[in-house]
């Protein structure tokens, strides 16, 4: 039987310093949001999500929210692309491996996702030279998986 792998650690070995300095406290919440929200996929950290929604969903300021987002993305924790793409850099290496090695399950949704034709090149090719290995390594990339209720791993809309 396998598991899945808990870091129960993780939001005060790694997301701790996020209160530092100007916009740290938004930035945590904002990046709490990032990993939690029903836009971002789970198995990528990728999901279709606008300004606005964002800033509806967390309850932000506009200008909470601006510093909140450069100083995520500035740090390289999350990435914003055209069209309202962004990516959650860090979730892959949570969400892609257990204890024992590649989660196969997720690897298969995530080389599905990265593969749809609404995702960007861009963020596709930004995606995989961080978790293209992974991926290989699951036999999951360069062939994407075919299943039929991989649909529903899917993004919802960026609204």
């Amino acid at each position: 039987m396998g598991y899945v792998f808990l870091d129960s650690e993780y939001w005060t070995r790694t997301v701790g310093w996020i209160d530092e300095g100007p916009g740290g406290r938004d930035a945590r919440w904002l990046y709490l949001w990032s990993w939690t929200n029903q836009h971002v996929n789970g198995a990528t950290g990728i999901g279709r999500v606008s300004d606005g929604l964002a800033i509806r969903e967390t309850g932000m300021t506009r200008g909470q929210y601006g510093r909140a987002k450069a100083w995520l993305v500035e740090r390289g924790y999350v990435r914003f692309f055209a069209g309202d793409w962004l990516w959650v850099v860090r979730r892959g290496q949570h969400s892609l491996w257990t204890g024992e090695g590649p989660n196969l399950k997720l690897c298969q949704a995530a080389a599905h996702i990265i593969s749809q034709p609404d995702v960007p090149e861009e963020v596709r090719a930004a995606f995989l030279e961080r978790y293209g290995g992974v991926l290989g390594q699951a036999k999951a990339w360069p062939r994407p998986a075919t299943r039929p209720d991989a649909k529903g791993l899917l993004f919802g809309s960026a609204g």
